[in-house]
């Protein structure tokens, strides 16, 4: 892994990139919730959510796939049904663009 992705993933100021995939949107900063629902779906139908985790060190982006929840709407995000990350239990709902805790 380069020293460029390493750091990427280990900085909480922006989420990763993955090559050119589609436009990430900020579902919540202050959590640091990320998604892209690619709209050319090049992800092979999966939206692709991060998470900043703090609960293991190194603190770092965590991502999730989800391709067994349903894409309600596109513009805002909403995804059914809840997001749940097994490094820290964090849980709760992308609604309306906003992550919702559950």
């Amino acid at each position: 892994m380069s020293e460029y992705v390493e750091a990427e993933w280990t900085d909480k100021s922006l989420p990763p990139a993955f090559g050119g995939l589609g436009e990430v949107q900020q579902i919540d900063a202050e959590v640091g919730i990320y998604a892209l629902a690619d709209p050319d779906d090049t992800t092979g139908g999966q939206h692709l959510i991060w998470h900043w985790c703090t609960e293991r060190a190194p603190a770092q982006w965590r991502l999730g796939a989800t391709s067994k929840h349903t894409l309600v709407s596109r513009e805002p995000l909403h995804l059914e049904p809840s997001l749940r990350w097994p490094c820290c239990g964090r849980h709760g709902f992308i609604r309306a663009g906003r992550w919702i805790p559950a």
